[in-house]
């Protein structure tokens, strides 16, 4: 596995994903049918936006609730839309995985487990977020990148759900959490927001092998074309 360092670090012949890590950027300073109606509103019915060429796309409101299966879910955290295959990821600490819902059809897909640490509590009993997770989500073609405490990122091939590498940011016992990837460049940012003081991480990502989500239906054949093209 890696090793943290300021150095590039790369395996040959391994499968995809997670290459080097740029030094840290620091800074000083319910029940579990819950799901859907805070995302189907704007993917079914159209952004509500104050400027939306003249049109009138009503307002926002709940169409449905999505069963999820498991823990309630009463505790999670970041969400994620991919805009091409129109899969929805939660984060989801209440049962230490992440959510895959079919956001097009308003329909529950599966649970993908990755060791998380789930929701972490406080002596007084209220949840310790900084120990918690997962926290990030976000998808690049057949790669699920998640973030996760201890400062733990993870990439995860979407034909097998398996974790096929994993970074630490750090030593700290705390959570990496908001994350954000730039396809172009094949470049993570991470951010350990619960440290003293927080900072942000450059993860490099092998870009040849972000490409290539195995559903076999037509809507992906562009995702396909896009990598082949190396965009």
């Amino acid at each position: 596995m890696f090793t943290f360092t300021a150095s590039a670090i790369a395996r040959e012949g391994s499968s995809p994903r997670l290459l080097r890590i740029v030094p840290a950027l620091r800074a000083n300073s319910a029940s579990s049918r819950l799901l859907a109606g805070l995302f189907a509103a704007a993917l079914s019915v159209g952004p509500a936006l104050a400027d939306n060429n003249d049109q009138n796309a009503g307002a926002v409101r709940l169409l449905s609730t999505i069963p999820i299966p498991g823990a309630a879910l009463h505790g999670f955290d970041i969400s994620w839309v991919d805009a091409d295959t129109q899969r929805y990821y939660l984060a989801d600490r209440s049962n230490k995985a992440v959510d895959v819902v079919d956001a097009k059809n308003g329909t529950f897909l599966k649970q993908i487990s990755g060791g998380f640490a789930g929701v972490k509590f406080k002596a007084d009993g209220t949840a310790n977020n900084d120990i918690s997770g997962p926290n990030g989500v976000v998808t690049s073609g057949r790669w699920l990148f998640v973030t996760d405490a201890p400062s733990r990122v993870v990439s995860i091939d979407l034909n097998t759900d398996l974790i096929v590498d994993t970074v630490f940011t750090s030593a700290s016992a705390n959570r990496t959490d908001e994350l954000a990837y730039d396809p172009d460049s094949g470049t993570l940012l991470v951010v350990n927001n619960a440290d003293d003081p927080p900072f942000a991480t450059l993860i490099t990502v092998n870009k040849s092998t972000v490409c290539h989500l195995d559903h076999g239906q037509q809507e992906h054949r562009k995702i396909d074309a896009r990598c082949k093209n190396n965009v």
